[in-house]
């Protein structure tokens, strides 16, 4: 399983490193989240077209 698929089937990353980590990967992470489902599919993010 790669980080990516990790972020989007997993529900919580208990282990935390110090390290820096990249614009590019961040905005991946984000992206991964905003599009994960929300508790009780409350579908609380929309697009803004």
């Amino acid at each position: 399983m790669d980080v990516y698929e990790a972020l989007y089937t997993t529900r919580a990353m208990r282990r935390v490193k110090p390290d820096p980590i990249p614009e590019a990967v961040q905005a991946r992470i984000l992206d991964a989240a905003i599009r994960a489902p929300s508790g009780g599919n409350g579908q609380g993010w929309r697009s803004q077209r």
